[in-house]
This record gives C-alpha cells, sequence and structure tokens, in this order.
C-alpha cells in the first residue's frame, strides 16, 4: 500500500485527493510511529533519514530520495518497506512520499542468495573430495610404479639368474595392472561426472 503526505503542510491526503482537516506535526507523527512500529536495531538511524530536514536536504540534489527500513504489522509480521520522496517542484517546498512494502522482493532476493551459498558450499565441498581423491590417487600410482622402476633396476642386475627374473617379471606384471585398474576407475568416475554436467 502507498501513502500519500503533504509533509510541509501537516495533512493527511487520501487515495483521491481528499484532504483530511486534522493537522499534525510530521517529525512527530514519524517518530511515534517508529517507536511503535520500526523492527530495525537501529531506529534512531532510520528516523534521521526519514526526518523532514534529511529529506528536504537530500532532495536539493536529486529528485527522488529512498530510505529502506523494517516495520511489524499489526500481527507482528516483520515487513520491508521502501519510503520514497519526490521534490515535486523545483523550489523543493513540495515534496511526495509514497511507501511500499517490498518484502517480498526482499525475501525473493534473500532466497536467491541463500540458494547461491548453498550452491557454492556444495561446490566447495565437491573441489574438496576432489582433491582428496586425488591425493589418495596419486599416492596409490606412486607406491607401485616405485615398485615398478625399482624391480626393474634390480632385473637388470640379475640377468645371470633367470628364476629371479621371472619372480621380478611377475611383480612388474602385477603392480601394472593394478595401475592399469585404478586409472580405469579415474576415466569412469570423469565420465560420470561429465555425463551429470551434460
Amino acid at each position: 500500500t502507498e501513502e500519500a503526505l503533504d509533509i510541509h503542510g501537516g495533512r493527511r491526503l487520501a487515495d483521491f485527493g481528499q484532504t483530511f482537516p486534522e493537522t499534525f506535526c510530521y517529525d512527530e507523527a514519524l517518530h511515534e510511529y517508529l517507536e511503535k512500529r520500526c523492527a530495525d536495531t537501529d531506529v534512531g538511524e532510520i528516523e534521521q533519514k526519514l526526518k523532514i530536514g534529511a529529506v528536504a536536504r537530500e532532495l536539493m540534489g536529486k529528485r527522488i530520495y529512498h530510505v529502506y527500513y523494517n516495520i511489524y504489522d499489526n500481527v507482528g509480521r516483520r515487513l520491508h518497506k521502501k519510503a520514497s520522496f519526490y521534490r515535486i517542484e523545483l523550489s523543493g517546498r513540495l515534496i511526495c512520499n509514497t511507501i511500499q512494502d517490498v518484502t517480498e522482493a526482499f525475501e525473493n532476493e534473500e532466497k536467491k542468495s541463500q540458494q547461491l551459498h548453498e550452491a557454492l558450499q556444495i561446490s566447495k565441498h565437491a573441489s574438496d573430495a576432489k582433491s582428496e581423491f586425488l591425493t589418495r590417487v596419486s599416492r596409490g600410482i606412486r607406491t607401485p610404479l616405485n615398485s615398478i622402476l625399482g624391480l626393474t633396476q634390480i632385473a637388470r642386475t640379475e640377468t645371470h639368474d633367470p628364476i629371479a627374473v621371472e619372480e621380478y617379471l611377475n611383480s612388474i606384471k602385477t603392480s601394472g595392472t593394478y595401475i592399469s585398474g585404478l586409472i580405469d576407475d579415474i576415466l569412469d568416475l570423469n565420465q560420470i561426472e561429465d555425463n551429470k554436467l551434460e
């Protein structure tokens, strides 16, 4: 809902331009309203931004001035409001004020922000898991690879003993088969991940 105020004349204006005869002091009415309804932690700061002097100063250099604040409605629900002040004439003596309920837009932004945060957490967790996996895989490859290299070196020095060379070659084959299986598993995991991304 929107409410228009003639804040210089101190009169409430109805929706269709009807003027209520009663007058009021804008800053006093503002103070009373915020004391009862404001849901912000620093009510004083919001009040200072909304006071007529602050509004008039802001509108000296621009045509529109916005203030965002929170209030509690009649049932205690927290609502997000946007007060907009417009300079209607060049002198700045006539100012129009509208108040919009921006709760839904604010909550949608909060929801999007939360979803983005959760997506980032999931991505970070996946990245950490991938790093841990690669660390373990590198260890898993390094051990049999070192065995292959070492046994190859020993087999070269034992050429006079064919039985020992045969044992070294069997161990090298076992280690090579293990590494080959490990690499196949890594490629399968990578393919699964690619299919998920597609």
